[in-house]
């Protein structure tokens, strides 16, 4: 954000930052066919879904109740780490064949904090810890991992060692999120014309349009709509796999310069709430650039 916020729309637009929400988790999700996993990423908040599966013990809401259990799992446990963020970081490092020691390394905890948490984790999403093994497996016997978007890699690396399995577990989550936004971003352009695209960045877009409610209405609607697009995603497993139709879908933040909203920074990009935004603009683009850092 420190250095996001030096991109500013031109006089008289305003930006969207349109992103697939969670999606090389939803991915995992779905290749692994772990149905606790996928219940997890449709649930509303991913990251508090797993902290309330890891530590059942905590005082979740028996209904599920999502702002009650966030506020549970924000709570801190470990110095400055909540199980949200555990669950954020450690559950990403995880799906990728994260090691504990280098984990650790990674996220500043103790082995022992993340050895218990990996031990818990694919416990509770055992499906994910398959997917590992069936991606393993896959690679030894053809060295080619092809994506449910139809995308091919073969492999050159030694395929007995773990770096190159830990890539071919990255491979279909990673290349099928870039592919799905392409296509998202291509639609776009191709049937959105009131939107200027400024920007590609894996899982997410950023595009520049009239600051007008009712042009923003339109160009939100519309690009929400040509960016949600449902994939036929197939179980990567060696017996019985099983098809069926991902929905990722869209968040949009909108404002005037690139970095999140906060009260210091009040023209931030913000959530779009499907109404008309009630901020105005309180920098000028026009104005110094030293000037507007006063």
């Amino acid at each position: 954000d420190e250095l996001r916020i030096i991109f500013v729309a031109r006089p008289g637009k305003k930006l969207a930052y349109l992103d697939l929400s969670q999606a090389e988790s939803r991915w995992t999700a779905y290749i692994s066919g772990d149905e606790n996993y996928i219940q997890a990423c449709e649930s509303g908040d991913l990251h508090t879904t797993v902290a309330r599966g890891i530590w059942p013990r905590l005082d979740w809401s028996p209904n599920r109740d999502i702002k009650h259990d966030k506020e549970i799992a924000e709570a801190k446990f470990w110095r400055h780490w909540s199980r949200r963020d555990m669950s954020k970081r450690g559950g990403h490092l995880s799906n990728y064949m994260g090691q504990p020691a280098a984990n650790a390394r990674n996220l500043h905890v103790s082995l022992e904090v993340m050895e218990n948490f990996q031990r818990d984790y694919f416990a509770e999403f055992g499906g994910i810890l398959r997917y590992h093994g069936d991606s393993a497996r896959l690679l030894n016997t053809t060295a080619i991992i092809t994506t449910s978007l139809g995308r091919r890699r073969l492999f050159f690396g030694r395929i007995y060692e773990d770096d190159v399995l830990r890539k071919a577990v990255a491979f279909q989550p990673q290349s099928g999120v870039g592919d799905l936004l392409n296509l998202g971003m291509w639609r776009v352009w191709k049937h959105l014309p009131e939107a200027d695209l400024l920007g590609q960045l894996h899982d997410a877009i950023l595009i520049e349009y009239d600051d007008d409610p009712d042009t923003e209405a339109y160009v939100l609607g519309r690009a929400l709509e040509l960016m949600t697009i449902p994939i036929q995603i197939t179980e990567t497993k060696l017996r019985n796999p099983q098809t069926r139709t991902m929905i990722i879908p869209v968040d949009a933040g909108i404002g005037w310069n690139w970095a999140k909203a906060t009260k210091e920074n009040p023209d931030g990009l913000a959530t779009y709430q499907f109404k008309p935004d009630e901020r105005i603009r309180t920098v000028d683009p026009e104005a110094p650039l030293l000037s507007r850092l006063m």
